[in-house]
C-alpha cells in the first residue's frame, strides 16, 4: 500500500509512475489547533519586525515553486494602481534558487508605488508565526505545486481569509 497526503498526490503517482490505483490510500494531513495568543501579543508582535500597517501574509519556504515574485508583483500592480491598507508579509526562509527570487522582490519593494511595503522577514520563530498568522487580514499562497498545502489549512484553522491557487492539491 502507499500512502498519499491528496487525491492530487495519489493522482501524479498514477500518472507519474504508473502505481495502481488501488494500492493507494489518501490520508490527509490535519494541523494541530490554533495556539491561543493573547490579543495584546498578536497587536504587538508585527511591530517587532517593522509592520505597520494591516498586513497579508504569506509562510513558506522562498523557492520558485511557491511563486513569491508573481505574488510581489502583482501587489505592486495593486499598489501602483489604487492606494491599499495592507501591506504584505513574506515569512520563510530562504530555500532552493532563491537568491534571484530575493533580488527580484527587493527591487519591486524599491519602486516608488511600493515603497517599502514588502516586508521580507525570512525565519520567524513558531510562537512570533502563530501571533503573525493570527493577525493577518489574509493569507496569500500562490503556489505552483503542493502534495498537499498545509499552510492553506493552517490559515483556513485560524479563521484567516485564504488566496491561493487552483492548482494541485490546492483546490
Amino acid at each position: 500500500r502507499i500512502i498519499a497526503v491528496s487525491q492530487a498526490t495519489a493522482a501524479d503517482l498514477e500518472r507519474l509512475y504508473g502505481v495502481d490505483r488501488a494500492k493507494i490510500d489518501v490520508i490527509y494531513e490535519a494541523t494541530v489547533p490554533p495556539m491561543p495568543v493573547p490579543a495584546v501579543r498578536v497587536g504587538a508582535i508585527p511591530g517587532r519586525y517593522g509592520i505597520e500597517r494591516p498586513y497579508l501574509l504569506f509562510v513558506g519556504t522562498l523557492q520558485p515553486r511557491k511563486n513569491v515574485v508573481r505574488l510581489a508583483e502583482a501587489f505592486a500592480r495593486l499598489l501602483a494602481a489604487q492606494d491599499v491598507p495592507f501591506d504584505l508579509v513574506l515569512a520563510g526562509a530562504a530555500g532552493w534558487l532563491s537568491e534571484p527570487l530575493i533580488e527580484q522582490i527587493a527591487a519591486l519593494n524599491q519602486q516608488a508605488s511600493v515603497a517599502g511595503r514588502i516586508h521580507r522577514l525570512g525565519y520567524i520563530p513558531e510562537d512570533d508565526l502563530e501571533a503573525l498568522l493570527q493577525g493577518a487580514h489574509g493569507f496569500c499562497f500562490p503556489s505552483l505545486y503542493e502534495g498537499f498545502g498545509l499552510p492553506v489549512l493552517e490559515a483556513q484553522a485560524r479563521g484567516v481569509p485564504v488566496m491561493t491557487a487552483t492548482n494541485s492539491s490546492l483546490p
